[in-house]
């Protein structure tokens, strides 16, 4: 699907950060000294806040930098992008939190935040923090599993700290947590820590070991990275797990803004196509055909099965590794010859037609060219065409509604095999809601 414009933003608010992690991908474009910033001020922010509502984003993570270094310019933009219906997260290491700062973030935060930590002993902490303080860091997440806000914590893995990932897992239970991700570290060009970098058996260790957390000690488990399908162990093909469905969306349906306004594909790209302030969203993002194209995916890929739901991996890491951007993945196996991650939809509900159905959460979608985009529940985007995006209006409009009486309602057998179809692909995709009736 070729969009007009991506439907997620991650705006870098700052480049200020209060730490100086090795393996982060904008070590060198950071303001560690805090008085040295190159950020935009707040006028001009404002400006970047309004061209993201005016061109219908869906949802936007606040990152940096460190973002809590700056918190009037935080809560700034966050109430500004929940009073016009745009999803907010926010990226932090959480070490600036405080009572005050949770008590502000729970009147305006509708996303979570994702909080950073590279492992639970004290000495690593410090290491891969760049002087970070863990104890600190507990007492922090301890604020925040009180608070009963939505967040993450995600470790990112080196070859200094592959095997604290379950140590840090069981301890961060301990606390509270109900969500944890372990990422590779990622590659970007320039980074002086490739030799960090995890190999591929070591990669295969990293998600055995959270199949192991999901399975005992019934967390959440996640990689928050693209990773070349043809990576994963055939244990895992076919799992519902998020990780496994995650594709490359750099300069597709997700961009980069940076703290100056420039436009890049992605976070880890430093390839600028324009800035905010000085020209039109859409002829930026019209310049980054090349990265919805498959003009940058290897020669390898090209008959691969399941290319549509990989796009070869990393680009920005295959051209920090190997100087080019149709290079291989540092991780990439085999092409598949047929798509082992079809999950087969099923009977996800079993169709009550005394059921009720409803809408899930507030109502957003985008009109493209051939089809609508419509923002789900869930955080997801999924297209639709005009028949069900009219039938969807139509549900909005009359709220909680029988399945019975919807069909008759639009004149429907409600035994009707697309009608069926239609309602379990809503409620797959959390479009729609469905509760027993009473």
């Amino acid at each position: 699907m070729n969009l007009s414009l991506p439907i997620q933003v991650q705006l870098e608010i700052t480049d200020k950060c209060n730490l100086k992690c090795p393996h982060c991908f904008n070590y060198d474009t950071c303001s560690y000294q805090m008085n040295d910033s190159k950020d935009l001020t707040l006028v001009e922010m404002d400006k970047i806040a309004r061209i993201i509502v005016d061109n219908k984003i869906f949802s936007v993570t606040l990152t940096g930098g460190e973002p809590l270094t700056q918190p009037v310019l935080l809560f700034r933009l966050l109430s500004y992008f929940v009073k016009h219906d745009i999803n907010p997260s926010v990226n932090t290491n959480l070490l600036l939190l405080n009572q005050s700062l949770i008590d502000k973030l729970s009147k305006v935060m509708t996303g979570g935040l994702l909080v950073s930590c590279p492992s639970s002993d004290p000495e690593m902490y410090k290491k891969m923090t760049g002087g970070g303080d863990y104890g600190v860091f507990k007492r922090k997440l301890t604020l925040l599993v009180d608070s009963q806000l939505s967040f993450s914590v995600n470790m990112v893995v080196t070859k200094d700290n592959i095997n604290h990932i379950k140590t840090t897992a069981i301890a961060l239970k301990k606390i509270g947590i109900r969500s944890f991700g372990a990422t590779p570290m990622g590659l970007v060009p320039g980074n002086s820590q490739l030799k960090k970098v995890l190999d591929k058996a070591e990669v295969i260790s990293l998600i055995n070991d959270l199949l192991w957390i999901k399975d005992e000690l019934c967390l959440n488990v996640d990689i928050f990275t693209c990773l070349p399908k043809c990576s994963f162990p055939e244990e895992i093909y076919g799992k519902k797990l998020r990780f496994v469905s995650r594709s490359c969306q750099a300069g597709k349906s997700a961009i980069t803004v940076s703290n100056n306004g420039d436009v890049r594909p992605c976070s880890h790209s430093s390839e600028v196509y324009g800035n905010l302030l000085e020209e039109p969203f859409k002829n930026i993002y019209a310049k980054m055909e090349k990265w919805r194209a498959l003009v940058n995916i290897p020669d390898e890929c090209l008959e691969c099965k399941v290319l549509n739901k990989c796009f070869g991996g990393c680009r920005v890491a295959a051209k920090a590794k190997y100087g080019d951007c149709k290079s291989k993945d540092v991780w990439m196996g085999k092409p598949f010859t047929n798509d082992p991650f079809s999950l087969e939809q099923g009977d996800i509900e079993k169709m009550n037609y005394d059921a009720v159905i409803a809408i899930s959460g507030k109502f957003r979608f985008r009109k493209e060219k051939n089809v609508y985009l419509i923002f789900a529940g869930n955080k997801t985007v999924t297209p639709v065409n005009e028949e069900t995006f009219g039938f969807l209006e139509y549900l909005n409009e009359t709220g909680k509604i029988k399945v019975k009486d919807l069909a008759d309602d639009i004149s429907i057998d409600v035994k009707d095999k697309d009608f069926n179809r239609i309602l379990r692909l809503l409620l797959h995709k959390n479009i729609i809601t469905m509760n027993i009736a009473q």
